[in-house]
């Protein structure tokens, strides 16, 4: 009958009588340590890349919706002016320069004494470029024979 110290030794690999012998491990070896390096830094770069792209999608949310904002302002604008000097070309935001609006009045076939604005705000630069447009029908003649004009003839 074997000893039960060495049926123990041969199914655990390690000794009951101290430190010594072959089967005994004191840490982790170099190729180990480089395999948990290696695959940590992979699994950190991989979450790197999904912090830059969450990032990048939020600054362009933000960006998009500032551009929602001054395009309804440029129009908002234009018709407080009675939509007087149109066409507008690449024209800066007094607040921000980097932000730049134009507009064109064009005449629509489908629906007489209205006419189409269409309002465009752009920002380039930085990391993210932005866009925004909005198109609205506008009436450029004067009420006629309304109650809202001052009632009726």
């Amino acid at each position: 009958m074997k000893n039960p110290a060495q049926q123990l030794t041969r199914s655990t690999g390690r000794s009951l009588r101290g430190h010594g012998g072959a089967a005994h491990r004191a840490g982790l070896s170099l190729i180990e340590v480089i395999a948990a390096a290696a695959i940590l830094a992979m699994a950190l770069a991989a979450l790197g890349q999904q912090v830059y792209t969450g990032y990048k999608a939020s600054l362009r949310s933000e960006l998009q919706a500032e551009a929602s904002v001054r395009c309804q302002s440029a129009v908002s604008r234009l018709m407080s002016a009675n939509l007087s000097g149109l066409p507008v070309r690449m024209k800066a935001f007094e607040d921000d320069r980097r932000w730049l609006w134009s507009a064109t009045l064009r005449n629509t076939e489908r629906f007489a004494g209205l006419k189409q604005l269409e309002v465009s705000v752009h920002r380039s630069g930085d990391r993210v470029n932005s866009e925004w447009s909005i198109v609205r029908l506008v009436r450029t003649d004067p009420l006629r024979s309304s109650p809202l004009a001052g009632g009726f003839p």
